[in-house]
């Protein structure tokens, strides 16, 4: 596993740039925590449709593409605020 190679180097070492390594990963790390925090809330995924890589990558970008849609569509409803309830259902 290149990742615990990474981490294992990265620990043993003492140097700057071994300091800068570990400092990247960890910001990596954290960045991708805050992307599922993000998307259990948001993107409602209970579980996903397959195991393999390309169907979690699919089945999250259809998701966000799906959430997406929809707050465009809230924000153009909240800019129109039409007063006829057909007009919604039309646009």
């Amino acid at each position: 596993m290149v990742g615990n190679r990474a981490c294992s180097k990265c620990v043993n070492a003492r140097t700057v740039s071994g300091r800068w390594f570990c400092r990247q990963i960890y910001k990596a790390r954290w960045q991708i925590e805050i992307f599922f925090k993000w998307i259990k809330p948001n993107l409602k995924i209970k579980t996903f449709l397959g195991t393999s890589k390309n169907a979690v990558m699919t089945h999250i970008w259809v998701a966000m593409c799906y959430y997406l849609l929809l707050s465009l569509n809230d924000s153009r409803l909240a800019r129109l605020k039409p007063q006829d309830p057909q007009l919604c259902l039309q646009l």
